[in-house]
């Protein structure tokens, strides 16, 4: 996933501030004992080899502390990716957002979206009891033009069983019809199923609600 210029800006700064911490020279602590300098309370140097054992020992410990910068930097870049992404979407809320993608985009003709969320053996049972199939679902899409002023999904009821998911809305329209304003309400019962991740609908029926 490519990093935005905030999170390369903080990676940096957790960077800069690691070296800044943990230079690469050795650390403080050993740096005085190291060139011949002397033992505290003894006027011998240190021999060559005490000194290269010093030097291996700050070698590692510098070599521990890029180590733990580097995750540092990691863990800052994540959280970062995390919050710009957001929380994770429930089955039921991308199952809803489907829904209503799938509402505009058959007023819109988005011919393209409505096919990648038809399953091949998708059964339509449409409210006037007849029956069609993928196809005819696209074609009626492709051929639509009643004038709508609104088509509005709501009441949304959302059950999930595993890879397979039962949806129930209401969808309300308002459009014109023969030259007067007419209004209908749909019930509709879908059934989605999850294939490698994405939910895909299989049978979709709706019922036309009498007017009261």
């Amino acid at each position: 996933m490519d990093e935005t210029p905030d999170e390369r800006v903080a990676a940096f700064a957790c960077a800069t501030a690691c070296l800044q911490i943990f230079p690469v020279a050795a650390p403080l602590r050993y740096r005085k004992f190291i060139g011949g300098q002397r033992r505290a309370g003894s006027s011998a140097p240190f021999s060559a080899s005490e000194n290269l054992r010093v030097l291996n020992m700050s070698g590692a410990i510098v070599s521990n502390m890029r180590g733990i910068c580097g995750l540092l930097v990691v863990a800052l870049t994540v959280s970062l990716s995390a919050q710009r992404n957001g929380p994770a979407l429930s089955d039921q809320q991308v199952l809803i957002d489907l829904e209503q993608r799938w509402n505009e985009a058959f007023y819109h003709k988005d011919l393209s979206f409505i096919s990648s969320i038809l399953a091949d053996e998708f059964v339509a049972t449409y409210d006037d009891g007849e029956r069609g199939d993928k196809a005819k679902e696209l074609s009626l899409a492709a051929s639509f033009n009643q004038q709508v002023e609104s088509a509005i999904p709501d009441e949304f009821s959302v059950k999930v069983y595993q890879d397979t998911a039962i949806v129930w809305f209401t969808l309300r329209l308002v459009g014109i019809r023969q030259q007067q304003r007419a209004e209908m309400t749909l019930r509709y019962t879908d059934v989605w199923v999850n294939r490698d991740g994405r939910w895909l609908c299989v049978s979709t029926q709706s019922t036309k609600m009498s007017p009261k």
